[in-house]
């Protein structure tokens, strides 16, 4: 959290105006009172943003996105709420200072341990002792500006880090949780090539060691696992990257941190990479926020093939359908680059292939087409993974180029669909099944954000919301109330902003487009509505304690309770 109180950030919010901040990102056009333009949060081919110069807040009638001038840049520029109060501070031109609560200390410790490593092996690699290293690198075409710009180091022997952070303090138990230093005390890395690995606000949080000459040893050894990092929760050069995007909306997704480091040296920025391991859902999250234009870009082998199918699948699962690009020879990218050239690797990456074309590929892999029983076993995979898709569009040109490959009619192919019904494979939403008490709770929510009458009308009959979100999310309202006596939805953003779940909850909510007006028996059907909800929770509450109760005399007593709700005499 940050020690910026609320009335500070009111300050700063209201001396700034979200169309002019909005419009240095995207073009708008007035529309009556309010502002329109593309939306940046998703595919937008209309003008679907809408900016309210009133209500200093945003809205895309499309995607569901909004807020007030802070989230649009939390989302934009994917900053931390704090990152962003700070830009939003230096246009208003007034001066804060921000500092945040150290949550774990030892997490800190670990932090300043790879600052003070990194920091050695930095001076090591422009030593006289790094002259063998530096050779090796210059050899594989990385510069100067490349080996600052990826913060490559140099680890030496004769356990200097070790001795190193001693000296600094740092006590033994700390440096074996760091990775760094191994239980006896001595470097786990020694005489490698280091390369950095950051957390996704830029922090280093362990290192990729590379041998020097080719021997027995590993090419490659990573630092363990810490409590700072998790290789399923992070992606190689994602802290640079995020800034990237605001640019280039196309993420190439690679194997392997040499990869970036191969395309950057081609003028290729927009790259990330996993960890060494499979790729995760958590990752595909992390993509998600920054794009949903990915091109998957792994090694031209059996192996990069399989990896290309398990990675599409996790991303699918939260919404992201990617783009691909097979190397021919099973060539990584820099051999690609070296062996064809930049011109032909620009080539694919131009014209990736859709998901279905990769399938087609894939499936089609050592079958004989001509034969009449590998035919089918291929087509009804193709129309499985056709059938997935959300796309209409992309269905349809599926079909048809199925169609045109197989010599089957279309219209057979989309009966086929239709006759097996063959069924979609599920993708993960978070979206709760919408039922009448949770519309109830958004409803009475949507006007409580335009009417103090509305909000007293909750106070004097609402006790409990069924959804817990929603609870506190009228609670912060109610307060806010208390405090302000006004009701401004873009200041209700800026309080819950460090509440992902009630952000989200409040989009809901904006979402409804109800009517501005509203009668109070409209209010009173909602208030109604929540209360049956919670009659009818207490009575199973009730009702299962004189299950488990054995005392005959308080079965009684809970059997009258229960009698007097439903009677309606409580």
């Amino acid at each position: 959290m940050t020690n910026i109180d609320q009335s500070k950030l009111k300050e700063i919010r209201e001396n700034v105006d979200i169309v002019d901040i909005i419009s240095r990102y995207i073009s708008l056009n007035k529309r009556g009172k309010n502002f329109f333009g593309i939306c940046p949060f998703h595919d937008d081919n209309e003008p679907s943003l809408s900016v309210s110069p009133e209500k200093q807040i945003f809205k895309c009638f499309s995607c569901g996105s909004s807020g007030n001038v802070y989230t649009f840049l939390m989302e934009y520029e994917h900053l931390s709420f704090l990152e962003s109060v700070k830009k939003i501070s230096e246009v208003a031109g007034i001066d804060i200072r921000i500092s945040q609560k150290q949550k774990n200390p030892q997490e800190q410790v670990l932090y300043d341990i790879y600052e003070a490593s990194q920091k050695l092996y930095r001076n090591n690699l422009v030593a006289k002792e790094g002259a063998k290293a530096k050779k090796y690198l210059q050899a594989r075409q990385l510069d100067e500006k490349c080996l600052n710009h990826f913060e490559i180091g140099l680890a030496l022997g004769n356990q200097q880090l070790a001795k190193y952070l001693k000296a600094r303090d740092f006590n033994k138990k700390d440096l074996i949780a760091s990775g760094l230093i191994t239980e006896n005390g001595y470097d786990v890395f020694l005489d490698r090539i280091m390369f950095p690995i950051h957390d996704l606000n830029g922090r280093l949080i362990a290192y990729s060691g590379r041998i020097i000459e080719e021997k027995e040893d590993s090419k490659y050894i990573n630092t363990k696992e810490t409590i700072i990092f998790k290789k399923s929760e992070i992606l190689y050069n994602f802290h640079r990257v995020r800034e990237l995007m605001r640019k280039n909306k196309t993420l190439i997704l690679l194997e392997g941190f040499m990869d970036v480091i191969s395309l950057y040296l081609q003028g290729i920025e927009n790259a990330v990479a996993t960890m060494g391991t499979a790729f995760t859902i958590q990752q595909a999250r992390l993509i998600k926020k920054l794009t949903n234009q990915v091109i998957i870009l792994y090694d031209g082998d059996d192996a990069g093939e399989r990896a290309t199918l398990a990675t599409i699948e996790e991303m699918r699962k939260v919404g992201i359908i990617p783009k691909i690009v097979r190397l021919s020879d099973g060539l990584d990218p820099e051999d690609y680059i070296n062996k064809k050239g930049l011109s032909a690797f620009n080539e694919l990456l131009e014209n990736p292939l859709n998901i279905i074309d990769f399938y087609r590929l894939y499936y089609k892999k050592n079958k004989n087409l001509k034969d009449d029983t590998q035919l089918a076993e291929y087509v009804n995979k193709i129309l499985f993974e056709i059938n997935r898709l959300e796309d209409k569009v992309l269905r349809e040109l599926a079909l048809k180029n199925l169609s045109n490959e197989t010599e089957i009619e279309i219209n057979f192919l989309r009966n086929q669909i239709k006759a097996n019904n063959i069924p979609k494979k599920s993708i993960v939403k978070e979206k709760p099944t919408e039922n009448k008490y949770i519309l109830a709770e958004k409803h009475l929510i949507y006007y409580m954000l335009k009417s103090p009458e509305v909000i007293k009308l909750y106070r004097r009959h609402i006790t409990f919301m069924p959804t817990y979100e929603y609870r506190l999310l009228a609670i912060e309202i109610s307060e806010f109330y208390d405090k302000y006596q006004n009701i401004n939805v873009a200041d209700i953003f800026t309080l819950i902003s460090h509440n992902e779940k009630l952000v989200k909850k409040l989009k809901n909510v904006l979402q409804e487009n109800l009517n501005e007006e509203y009668t109070i028996a409209q209010i009173e059907d909602y208030i109604q509505v929540i209360n049956e909800f919670n009659v009818k929770y207490e009575l199973n509450q009730l009702k299962q304690e004189m299950k488990n109760e054995s005392d005959i005399n308080k079965k009684i007593m809970i059997a009258e309770k229960i009698r007097k709700i439903q009677m309606g005499d409580e």
